[in-house]
């Protein structure tokens, strides 16, 4: 589960863009570049099984 400072960073982004998200810890994990969990010891979840997934999707759409 992301930190309170965290939430409430991700709060501010959702303000920002008029949406709310259905589950904070997926988009925390989206918004984790996998250098930063390489600094924490592989603490936390990044996102690169998202941007494998977002490529083979842009793939197969072009």
């Amino acid at each position: 589960m992301p930190s309170k400072e965290r939430i409430q960073e991700l709060d501010i982004l959702q303000k920002a863009m008029g949406y709310t998200f259905a589950d904070l810890k997926l988009l925390n994990k989206a918004l984790t570049h996998k250098s930063y969990t390489n600094e924490k010891n592989g603490a936390l979840k990044h996102n690169e099984r998202f941007e494998f997934l977002g490529d083979s999707v842009l793939d197969l759409v072009v």
